[in-house]
């Protein structure tokens, strides 16, 4: 009889351990599945805040205002939002594009082809600071400095004006400034709210810089 009882007590707890490892074997399944499903959740979370984080990106772009020939001579304002991409003002001595000259008023020092560009901040979202730069397609080249910009609001624009040289032999009376503008093409660079620094070239797509264009340490002309 005590055998047989010791038997029963033997079978229960093979049983109770069959169903205790059962239990802990669901238990960490069940653990692994919610940590995978807490991995989907975060990774798709992460996801879906990158593209409405580049939605918004994608609402910053420039347009093209009305090119204008600036004359040697005439007077070259020294506003912020004018570039001047190379030496074409007097008194050349000045090292900052914004600053009064030493003495009397700036003057152009050859023909120039004056640009003109709408930035504009169709997110809603504050961009900047904001950065830009003309290309001459033909060459690949930037101009040397772009026309900083702090901040453009919501639903805002910042028109900027970019002076560059015109070709040797332009014919100013016979040469629509607007064909002479088609070789140059704005290039925008932004920072938005989440720190994330943004390129444009044109109507190109945007792309995501890999490092801070506004940093004094930034390579430069890139």
């Amino acid at each position: 009889m005590t055998a047989f009882i010791a038997a029963l007590a033997l079978a229960a707890a093979v049983v109770a351990g069959f169903y205790a490892a059962s239990s802990a074997k669901s238990t960490r399944d069940a653990a692994q599945s919610a940590k995978d499903s807490a991995e989907i959740a975060v990774d798709a979370f992460l996801s879906d805040a990158k593209v409405r984080i580049e939605a918004q990106a994608r609402k910053v772009y420039t347009t093209t205002g009305v090119p204008r020939y600036q004359y040697a001579k005439q007077p070259a304002p020294s506003e912020t939002n004018i570039i001047y991409s190379s030496d074409l003002r007097e008194p050349s001595t000045a090292p900052e594009y914004r600053g009064k000259p030493p003495a009397g008023a700036w003057q152009y020092t050859a023909n120039a082809l004056q640009l003109e560009f709408v930035v504009h901040n169709s997110s809603d979202e504050i961009v900047g600071p904001v950065q830009l730069f003309a290309t001459d397609v033909h060459r690949g080249e930037k101009t040397p400095v772009g026309v900083p910009t702090e901040v453009i609001l919501p639903a805002k624009e910042q028109k900027v004006f970019v002076v560059v040289p015109l070709l040797p032999g332009t014919n100013l009376q016979e040469t629509d400034p607007e064909l002479v503008a088609l070789r140059w093409v704005p290039v925008l660079r932004f920072r938005d709210t989440a720190g994330i620094h943004w390129e444009r070239t044109g109507f190109e797509p945007i792309h995501q810089m890999d490092y801070d264009p506004f940093s004094p340490d930034a390579p430069p002309h890139m």
